[in-house]
């Protein structure tokens, strides 16, 4: 018995009493050298389009992976209903324009009265609101890219009748990558804005110049560390955010 219990002393990891081991998950990686940071490439803009209005889906221009640039056109809904009340806003408002012009030149003249003419400005100020509802209203039937980037995931086909809100899909503007790190509190010292140092992106198998953006700015209680966000010094194309890799932040001596 003596012996069997000297057998599981030593082929029991050595960590102190009520400590767990570190799951090999969260281990660095045996390549990569010690005192470097694990990192990750994050876009600075990402959003998810929802429907501006209610409606079925006419044309759908992208599909999920497909890259765009800003002003493209991705998705456009059937709104026969709205431009026509576009095109009768607008007539409305022509009448109400010609309207007010005869009767301030009748007033003018001394056949009309005040009240006449008021009424036939408030008229034509209306008419000029309506349109303006009646416009904003079709602009909500196309859905054009805010940025250049790409499509991460589409949530509708075309011919879809959806409603007012529901997620259309989701952009990334992958022309605007940052890097982002967690790093020791205590190398707040010397790590500032401004700093350069060397990424290696694994994806790719490559190393990239980088400068810290800014610092976080609350420092977690618990594992001592801080986050910091920092640029490319030039922007890749093959860049794209989720990949990952490791800083070479060495401090000075």
């Amino acid at each position: 018995m003596f012996a069997f219990l000297c057998m599981l002393a030593v082929a029991a990891p050595h960590t102190a009493f009520g400590e767990k081991p570190v799951p090999a998950a969260l281990k660095a990686p045996a390549r990569v050298p010690a005192g470097d940071v694990l990192i990750q490439v994050v876009a600075r803009e990402h959003v998810t389009i929802a429907a501006g209005m209610d409606g079925r889906i006419e044309r759908l221009m992208v599909r999920e992976g497909d890259r765009f640039t800003k002003g493209m056109l991705l998705l456009a809904f059937d709104c026969s209903s709205e431009q026509g009340m576009l095109e009768r806003s607008k007539a409305s408002r022509e009448l109400a324009v010609k309207n007010a012009e005869i009767q301030e030149k009748l007033f003018a003249m001394g056949a009309s009265s005040d009240l006449e003419l008021s009424t036939a400005r408030a008229e034509r100020g209306k008419m000029a609101a309506e349109q303006k509802i009646a416009a904003a209203a079709v602009r909500k039937c196309t859905v054009l890219a805010p940025f250049s980037g790409g499509v991460s995931e589409l949530k509708v086909q075309r011919f879809q009748t959806v409603k007012k809100g529901d997620p259309l899909m989701r952009l990334v503007n992958t022309g605007d990558l940052e890097i982002q790190m967690f790093v020791p509190s205590k190398w707040l010292v010397w790590l500032k804005p401004g700093r350069r140092f060397t990424v290696h992106v694994d994806e790719l198998d490559r190393d990239y110049q980088a400068e810290v953006r800014a610092t976080g700015t609350w420092i977690d209680a618990v594992s001592q560390s801080v986050a910091v966000f920092s640029r490319f010094s030039r922007q890749a194309p093959e860049l794209l955010p989720g990949m990952s890799g490791h800083a070479i932040l060495a401090s000075p001596k």
